[in-house]
């Protein structure tokens, strides 16, 4: 008649259980592919999503969802916290600035382009965001350099120094 020392947790693969917020309902799919960090490590491991709840909770205005991560090299601990990522659009190519390159003006987005010393303002359209990054769809072309610093003070066709 002993007291239970531990209990047998299974390390590999790892079961994430989260929250999506209710306004991604309509892109999260079983089958996503999910990215996750640990607070004890900063390499990603990946995974797929596997359950998405059916429905949204009233109070949190989010749903539930359950993912498989593969942990094969035992870098997360089971019951730790972790920050994931849902990959839900790829693109083979495409133009990413600096989350601080894009300012808004009357609910429309736009970058400062930089060309022989002056910006000149330039409407893009975004196609989504990730981790400080904006995926621009339309309105810049590969290699055009932005200002990313001090966006808010700039106007078309003032000189600026690139640093």
């Amino acid at each position: 008649m002993g007291t239970p020392a531990f209990a047998i947790v299974q390390g590999n693969p790892l079961k994430f259980k989260g929250e999506v917020p209710e306004r991604y309902a309509n892109v999260v799919r079983i089958g996503d592919t999910v990215t996750a960090i640990t607070a004890s490590t900063s390499v990603p491991l990946s995974g797929e999503i596997t359950r998405v709840g059916p429905a949204v909770d009233t109070d949190t205005r989010a749903f539930p969802i359950l993912a498989r991560i593969n942990n094969d090299q035992g870098l997360a601990k089971a019951g730790a916290f972790a920050r994931l990522t849902i990959v839900t659009q790829t693109h083979r190519e495409a133009i990413v600035v600096p989350e601080q390159a894009v300012s808004t003006f009357a609910g429309n987005p736009r970058v400062f382009v930089v060309l022989d010393g002056r910006v000149k303002e330039t409407p893009i359209r975004v196609a989504g965001k990730n981790t400080g990054r904006v995926l621009v769809s339309d309105g810049l072309t590969a290699g055009q350099k932005v200002a990313a610093t001090a966006v808010d003070l700039l106007t078309d066709g003032r000189a600026v120094s690139v640093r």
